[in-house]
């Protein structure tokens, strides 16, 4: 945590109990558990600490735990917190940029002989003691050199699932350990606040926590969070975060804004759907009651095929505009809160839209990069049903643009079925774009406008082109029975049945179709590609190329420079033709680094969406990292309920987003023994 003020310790130094033979250990690989084995629980150690004192760990003791916190967003400074199955412990490192080396999911393992324990507040911490002040010793993080001496890097993507309680189950035995509760809200008076402070003084705030019952919590934020400026959610929902203390103000500690899942109403607020509100209208326009709202946003704001300060907003009952009156910040995918409370639900040219007066309460951006399933319908479906689907992200396939010409103003889109408006404003950023001919796929949200029925797509993404079909195969996977297991070992003959590799991945983009080279390349390979690799599964990094071309056993693989579309937006997308009558998805797969001399570090991640136009993914899994060292990682990623019971097509996917870090050459990247499953 950050000093408020000095603290007076007194100094104890306590010899441990021995609780091992002492030990040395190397360094263990970038990301593979070393050969190390904790000897003693987190809880266990804590328990050699008392309040206010110093001990000193002697005589072997080692810890490990997966990290649940890092300093990513920076609401943690020179910190992280690592959590195993008995409790967490806040660990104190003397170095910035902590998410690099020990991103959330990592497991660590910590040899404590020579480590000290202390506490904040009543926080307990691990680290080192700075005796500069004799009669006031601080504890203090372990220098950046001293780190290979006491921290052992293990595995990546861990996934530790946060604990559910509620707020009057909190104590001391939760402290540093990643916890969840549910139906809290941020106090009233808070509701207008930001997280953090955005002055120039960056000083770290309080907001207030309450749930239904009135028991009481704060989230404390730094001033140099990256969501610092983020506007407090003003609905009640759930909260993951990480538990701390100060004395004895509960605190909660928030990774970023997907840890706020705030969009219910507020305790004591009349309970809302889109579709609740949109039953409301009997006609004439109204004002509101007190209601609150959430959802995702399904219009393009920054494309501009959307009215100048609206938005369209969807949850899983209705669609609706919004008006905000203002600028839109929300962006496409944003989860939103929307306080309607007295604003105005109208008839606009005939969709119903709820105005916010001047001065209004804004949307609060919760989350973001949230995906909405459209609904697919023939246009004749789609214009019998225009009035309760206006506002929601709907599919149309196999329609074609009868004029042709560019997409400005109003086209006829039909299919075998009937016709409709395709209406494209003249300002959107595609609007002189030349719309491609013949049957397509169109995915947008559907209004109606002055007794016009319409379609509106977000951007050029909305329309899939038939002929631009995976590369490699034209065909989606069939879920006949689980484990359904992929292996490359075929590679020479082409990509797999429903796997496709692709360039220029975005959030809300599947990118573009990548090169596949089908002949056997060498680890050390430095063109770009996706090529076709021996597995790390069955090699040692120090194969030469003989062993890497008579290997049998193939990986799937990329090797990302600097062209356009590879660093970031490298992705292996699987197509699945539809999870109906299946639940509870599971994707486990190898995550390889397989070249030993590249010099920068790549983040991969695990995404998902559905519907035929693959856009606005979610992420499940992230901080998946691939660098110069030659690894062989297994991924297990769950899914949950997300995945259960779609008709299709249903994407998954293994990308990477973010630029590469440090220098030198990109990795070579690969995958293999990929294995979907599902109860």
């Amino acid at each position: 945590m950050n000093n408020r003020h000095l603290i007076i310790f007194s100094f104890t130094a306590v010899l441990l109990c021995c609780l091992s033979c002492k030990k040395n250990f190397d360094q263990p690989p970038l990301a593979s558990d070393p050969g190390i084995v904790a000897n003693t629980s987190i809880r266990a150690l804590k328990t050699l600490h008392t309040n206010g004192s110093f001990e000193q760990i002697r005589n072997g003791v080692v810890i490990s735990g997966v990290v649940v916190a890092d300093d990513r967003s920076g609401n943690l400074y020179k910190e992280i917190c690592i959590e195993d199955s008995t409790g967490g412990i806040t660990v104190k490192l003397d170095r910035s940029g902590l998410y690099t080396d020990y991103p959330v999911g990592r497991k660590i393992f910590i040899k404590c002989d020579g480590l000290w324990l202390s506490d904040y507040g009543h926080l307990i911490q691990l680290g080192m003691v700075d005796k500069s002040t004799p009669a006031n010793p601080q504890l203090a993080g372990i220098p950046a050199t001293l780190f290979n001496t006491y921290l052992f890097r293990g595995s990546l993507g861990n996934q530790v699932v946060p604990r559910l309680i509620s707020l009057d189950q909190l104590n001391d035995s939760l402290q540093s350990m990643l916890i969840q509760v549910q139906q809290v809200q941020i106090a009233a008076a808070d509701t207008a606040k930001t997280y953090g402070d955005t002055s120039a003084a960056k000083g770290n705030l309080s907001l207030g926590v309450t749930d239904c019952a009135g028991k009481k919590a704060v989230i404390y934020t730094s001033g140099y969070a990256t969501f610092a400026g983020t506007k407090a959610a003003t609905g009640s929902g759930t909260l993951t975060a990480i538990y701390f203390v100060y004395n004895s103000t509960v605190e909660f500690i928030v990774r970023d804004t997907s840890d706020l899942r705030m969009t219910n109403p507020r305790c004591g607020s009349a309970a809302a759907t889109i579709r609740s509100i949109r039953t409301l209208y009997t006609g004439r326009d109204m004002k509101l009651g007190t209601y609150q709202l959430g959802g995702t946003v399904v219009s393009d704001a920054v494309n501009k095929n959307v009215s100048s300060g609206t938005m369209v907003v969807q949850d899983g009952t209705a669609g609706i505009f919004v008006y905000p009156g203002a600028t839109v910040s929300a962006r496409m995918g944003d989860s939103v809160s929307l306080n309607v409370s007295g604003d105005s639900l109208i008839n606009y040219h005939g969709s119903l839209e709820i105005k916010i007066p001047s001065g209004g309460a804004q949307p609060v951006i919760v989350a973001t990069g949230r995906s909405v399933v459209p609904k697919s319908l023939t246009v004749s479906q789609l214009n019998a049903a225009i009035d309760s689907l206006s506002g929601m992200l709907v599919t149309v396939a196999g329609a074609s643009v009868t004029s042709g010409g560019t997409y400005a103003g109003s086209r006829t889109l039909a299919d075998n079925t009937g016709q409709i408006v395709l209406y494209t404003n003249a300002a959107a950023s595609f609007a002189g774009t030349s719309i491609p001919s013949g049957p397509c796929s169109w995915t947008g949200y559907a209004s109606v406008f002055d007794a016009v029925k319409q379609l509106q797509i977000r951007n050029t993404s909305d329309v899939s082109i038939p002929s631009a079909a995976p590369a490699g195969n034209g065909t989606g996977i069939s879920l006949d029975h689980s484990p359904y297991l992929i292996n490359f070992d075929n590679l020479g003959s082409g990509l797999p049945p429903g796997v496709s590799v692709k360039l220029g991945s975005t959030t809300t983009s599947a990118g573009t179709d990548g090169p596949f080279a089908a002949n056997k390349a060498l680890w050390n390979a430095s063109g770009a590609g996706f090529k076709n690799f021996a597995s790390a599964a069955v090699l040692a990094g120090s194969a030469n190329q003989g062993s890497q071309d008579n290997a049998t056993n193939r990986a799937l693989g990329v090797r990302q420079t600097s062209s356009a579309g590879y660093d970031p937006g490298a992705a292996f997308v699987f197509q699945i033709n539809n999870t109906s009558g299946k639940s509870n998805f599971v994707l486990d797969f190898l995550l390889e680094s397989l070249d030993s001399t590249a010099g920068r570090t790549v983040v991969w991640r695990v995404d998902y969406t559905a519907g035929s136009n693959p856009i606005l993914f979610t992420t499940v899994a992230q901080n998946l990292v691939t660098t110069g060292s030659f690894i062989n990682i297994p991924v297990n990623v769950k899914f949950g309920n997300v995945l259960d019971d779609l008709p299709g097509p249903v994407w998954m996917r293994i990308v990477n987003l973010s630029a590469s870090t440090g220098s030198g050459s990109r990795p070579a990247t690969a995958i293999d023994d990929v294995k979907i499953s599902w109860d």
